[in-house]
């Protein structure tokens, strides 16, 4: 009898279960394809810059003329400028690390500073979140400096100036 009993319950659970099964659309899928035989390509390799390929890259002007982009390098953030993406002429600083906060012993960014992410609002406003480093002097497993690391957010009217 309890034999009869599982089966007719697990006949019945086996039924609602069919019954409940829903059917889910299929997302369009997206394939990248990477092609690891190619050097990395170096924005603004000429220019003899110093700065890691980990970091992020704002976009300030993309025009079939003129290109503005903003990152950072060695300790700074800099401008990148050139007639298109393969012809990046010149880079100047825009932040220094100390600056943007005053410039301090005790600042966020005393020895680092480097701004990438960069959103252009409709009305020309930029937003832009940047990493900030205060080395304390000990050193990290691997032989990394050890560091405060901090984010900020820095406004600009004109994409050169930024507080």
């Amino acid at each position: 009898m309890k034999l009869k009993l599982v089966l007719v319950c697990l006949l019945i659970l086996q039924i609602s279960c069919k019954k409940s099964e829903t059917t889910i659309p299929k997302e369009p899928s997206i394939e990248l394809a990477f092609d690891s035989s190619e050097p990395e390509f170096q924005v603004g390799a000429g220019l003899g810059l110093n700065y890691y390929n980990d970091i992020t890259v704002g976009v300030i002007n993309l025009t079939p003329t003129n290109v503005k982009l903003i990152t950072a390098s060695g300790t700074e953030t800099i401008i990148l400028e050139g007639s298109n993406l393969h012809n990046i002429s010149t880079a100047y600083t825009v932040m220094r690390p100390g600056i943007a906060t005053g410039g301090s012993s005790l600042a966020i960014d005393y020895n680092y500073i480097g701004l990438g992410q960069l959103i252009k609002t409709k009305t020309n406003k930029y937003y832009g979140l940047y990493h900030a480093e205060w080395h304390d002097g000990t050193t990290l497993p691997g032989g990394v400096a050890g560091f405060y690391a901090s984010i900020g957010l820095c406004t600009s009217t004109n994409g050169i100036n930024f507080t």
